[in-house]
């Protein structure tokens, strides 16, 4: 957003002075409301007024899209994105490589893909997606998405480190898959974990509390769960749900993989 508003108040600068006062933040404040939120107001003003053509707005507007190729990740209803959009991305970026599942030996949604083998056992996949936003209650998610940073790898991991979010992978239930692929969504970039499902585990009762800063690994080298309201210790089948700040993203870069390299490490991970 910084860059976009940089250029905005470059050419609100040529409104005149009473002009101003149109997009001023008072007036903003008192105007600004779903569906015409603040950039509504703000473009509809430049362009009635001249500073701004049309084509200058599209030509504004796209390079905005192509800086943040995943603002519609953002904008998804919570159902589609935590349901459905992880899976489907997959089998469209793997097309006819990983598949949904067989309907077969009591299958009952139990997980989402599935990755053919030459024995035909197949790999039960488990997916879980998560965006990185601030974590600001106060803001909807698409104003506090982050971009990824930038630099050497060690330049990255510092300013993720600056950063302030908590996603929360949940619904965890890893005595139904082989592997879990998460998903980290930034605004302009995508990672991907694949996690053997037998690195995910329910916290025992008398495991040390971790403190907020240390790893979500544990010295044993498993991550552990924690009980997820219905179906957690005592239900049929235990899941939890495991929470990854800003502190945490380097504890899974052993994990961490590419589109190029999904298949092979899915593979390795069974």
């Amino acid at each position: 957003m910084e860059h976009l508003n940089n250029e905005i108040d470059t050419i609100k600068e040529q409104l005149s002075e009473p002009d101003k006062t149109l997009v001023s933040n008072d007036e903003l404040i008192k105007s600004s409301k779903y569906p015409f939120n603040k950039y509504a107001n703000i473009f509809s003003v430049l362009l009635t007024k001249g500073n701004l053509s049309y084509d200058q707005y599209v030509t504004l507007r796209d390079s905005y899209f192509s800086r943040n190729p995943n603002l519609d990740k953002f904008e998804m209803a919570p159902r589609t994105f935590g349901q459905t959009w992880g899976e489907d991305w997959l089998k469209r970026e793997k097309g006819g490589i990983l598949v949904d599942p067989p309907k077969k030996d009591g299958y009952t949604s139990q997980f989402d893909l599935w990755l053919p083998t030459e024995n035909d056992e197949g790999i039960k996949i488990e997916v879980k997606s998560s965006h990185v936003a601030e974590d600001e209650p106060e803001s909807i998610l698409v104003e506090k998405a982050y971009k990824k940073p930038r630099g050497t790898d060690e330049e990255i991991s510092n300013a993720i480190k600056g950063l302030n979010f908590k996603m929360n992978f949940q619904q965890l239930k890893p005595s139904c898959c082989d592997v879990f692929i998460w998903i980290a969504v930034w605004l302009d970039d995508i990672d991907i974990w694949v996690i053997p499902s037998s690195k995910i585990v329910m916290r025992p009762e008398n495991a040390p509390r971790r403190k907020p800063k240390d790893s979500i690994v544990s010295p044993e080298g498993v991550l552990y769960m924690g009980t997820q309201h219905q179906g957690g210790k005592g239900g049929d089948v235990p899941k939890g749900q495991i929470f990854v700040t800003n502190n945490h993203y380097d504890d899974l870069k052993q994990y961490k993989v590419s589109l190029d390299t999904l298949i092979e490490k899915i593979k390795e991970a069974k």
